[in-house]
């Protein structure tokens, strides 16, 4: 029995390291902020998983063997933070609320992330991704006057949060959608700034959602794109770079610091008009061939 453990601890020890590896290797990638992340958490796997590995060789007392639970639980974070990875899917409801908490408004204080956007009075705005509108109130102010935020989610639960939060507020500038970030509703366009705040990686076409970012801008408008390095869905730079270039944007520049980043880009002032997609319909309900796509939904001015 005790060969029989020896030889499991060997096979768990071997498997982790090759997963420290793969998420070092995906750090090293990032270049910023997520490496510190990453380098803790592959310390925390090691040292549980050697402890573990001791424990067997040397046969302590069952007392001792509690320590089983420390690499139970450093696994279970691991294979969540790297399901997450591979299966982008937006945020919860439930969840959402975890966004407002005092501790992770110090982590990522709204003001200094909307700093970054180079919002001001007067424009017009599309917020993709919104949730429950953790940092739209906060932007809406900064629009008045003559501006206007429109915010959009693909969960309706999401957007009745964002109205139930207006009536009493004394907020009156935001219009809420329920609409995919790769399928814009069609009457939005000549937008002065869109915003992606640790969106991205939960889109499962991000090419698409550029796409339509870049479409809905006027030329010269503008697109901000924030990450955080404690999101399981973080987009590193080099990617996010990568695939704005693709949709069409141009001068790339970015703020921030090991906690995130906000990258602006700009949409060229001589751009033409995007036509809409095949299929993109002006209308209250999805089109034929989009029939498991949420509906759009008219927009609430409150």
């Amino acid at each position: 029995m005790t060969a029989v453990l020896r030889l499991l601890a060997v096979l768990l020890t071997v498997f982790w390291l090759a997963v420290v590896g793969w998420l070092i290797y995906r750090a090293i990638r990032a270049r910023v902020g997520v490496a510190g992340n990453i380098l803790l958490f592959a310390i925390q796997i090691v040292l549980s998983f050697s402890a573990v590995y001791v424990l067997v060789l040397l046969n302590l007392a069952s007392p001792l063997r509690v320590l089983w639970w420390i690499p139970l639980v450093g696994g279970t974070i691991a294979l969540a933070n790297l399901t997450l990875k591979a299966l982008p899917f937006p945020t919860p409801l439930w969840l959402a609320a975890l966004l407002g908490t005092p501790r992770r408004r110090r982590v990522t204080p709204p003001v200094t992330v909307i700093s970054r956007m180079g919002i001001s009075p007067g424009m017009t705005v599309v917020e993709v991704g919104a949730g429950s509108g953790h940092l739209s109130f906060e932007v809406a102010k900064l629009l008045v006057p003559g501006g206007r935020l429109m915010c959009i989610d693909i969960q309706p639960e999401m957007i009745e949060a964002i109205r139930t939060r207006i009536v009493g507020s004394g907020v009156d500038n935001i219009e809420t959608y329920v609409a995919l970030a790769e399928r814009l509703p069609a009457r939005i366009s000549g937008v002065d700034l869109v915003l992606l705040v640790a969106v991205l990686g939960e889109v499962k076409d991000k090419h698409s959602a550029l796409a339509e970012a870049f479409r809905v801008l006027k030329p010269g408008g503008a697109l901000s794109i924030s990450e955080f390095t404690d999101d399981p869905h973080y987009c590193p730079k080099e990617e996010v770079k990568h695939l704005a270039k693709q949709a069409g944007f141009e001068d790339w520049t970015t703020e921030g610091d090991a906690l995130g980043y906000t990258a602006s880009l700009r949409k060229p002032r001589a751009a033409a008009q995007q036509p809409l997609p095949a299929g993109h319909a002006e209308k209250t309900g999805p089109p034929a061939e989009h029939r498991d796509s949420p509906p759009v939904e008219d927009d609430v001015s409150l």
